[in-house]
């Protein structure tokens, strides 16, 4: 076997030489590239230009609302309306503070609609004086009948109507309770043998209510009056100059709903 090297062989000494050449070129190179980059980006000295404004992409009919103006009356009730969501939020608030903090006063208007409120008396004898019985309704009629005829003489709280499972229908009477005693006095008055769909109504009191119950609600004062049936659309004030004519009017108050920011009917 010869021992001749190849001639195309390089020796150590040229591999090292060409691997040092090969590192300093790529050195070279990243320099290079670093600086060109550095050179492409703006100065810290030099002004930003600023990123372009992004426009959301809105539907048509969003984009072509108009702004809402309010004129010098509806601004006057959104802050009579700010005024009293903030007062009510304040007597809750007092209220929940804690368990031995004595009761809120409850708002001027609140106490003017509903005076037995400021007596402090217990309140579920007031429940008792708010419901009566309806019997021998028309089974055809439903609930929506119902406190379209008795919602007359005041706001309904709740009606109870007892549906018999063999038939699917009510089983001919029921149970209604108002926001106020003398709105459940008015029904029951007026509404006692009166016509509905063929039947004559049995309008009574429930089980549950006894003189006693009666006898411990303070009477309502001689010189105060309940009414009801209002318009949404009648003002205190014309109440007060439609009654004025009978007398001197101290006071007139229709209760408020918060959910509709109108009356509820009665006062």
């Amino acid at each position: 076997m010869s021992n001749i090297s190849d001639p195309m062989e390089l020796s150590p000494e040229s591999k090292k030489r060409i691997a040092d050449d090969e590192d300093v070129d790529m050195v070279k190179r990243q320099r290079k590239d670093g600086s060109e980059a550095s050179a492409s980006s703006p100065k810290s000295s030099e002004r930003s230009v600023p990123s372009p404004t992004i426009t959301p992409n809105l539907p048509s009919w969003v984009r072509q609302i108009p702004s809402m103006t309010l004129n010098e009356e509806q601004r006057g009730r959104l802050e009579k309306a700010k005024a009293f969501a903030r007062e009510m939020q304040t007597v809750l608030f007092k209220s929940k503070v804690s368990p031995s903090t004595p009761p809120a006063t409850l708002p001027s208007l609140l106490l003017s609609a509903n005076p037995l409120l400021a007596t402090g008396i217990d309140l579920r004898p007031l429940s008792v004086l708010s419901r009566i019985y309806v019997g021998s309704i028309n089974f055809e009629l439903n609930e929506a009948h119902i406190k379209a005829v008795f919602g007359q003489f005041g706001s309904i709280k709740s009606v109870s109507m007892s549906v018999d499972p063999a038939t699917g229908k009510h089983k001919g009477f029921c149970f209604i309770e108002f926001e106020t005693p003398e709105a459940a006095a008015m029904a029951l008055e007026a509404m006692n043998g009166a016509d509905l769909g063929g039947r004559q109504l049995k309008v009574g009191r429930p089980n549950n209510y006894t003189a006693a119950t009666s006898a411990s609600i303070p009477e309502a004062p001689t010189t105060r009056i309940y009414i009801s049936n209002v318009n949404e659309h009648i003002t205190e004030e014309n109440m007060s100059s439609i009654f004025e004519a009978f007398g001197r009017i101290k006071i007139c108050v229709l209760m408020p709903d918060l959910i509709t920011r109108k009356h509820k009917g009665y006062g």
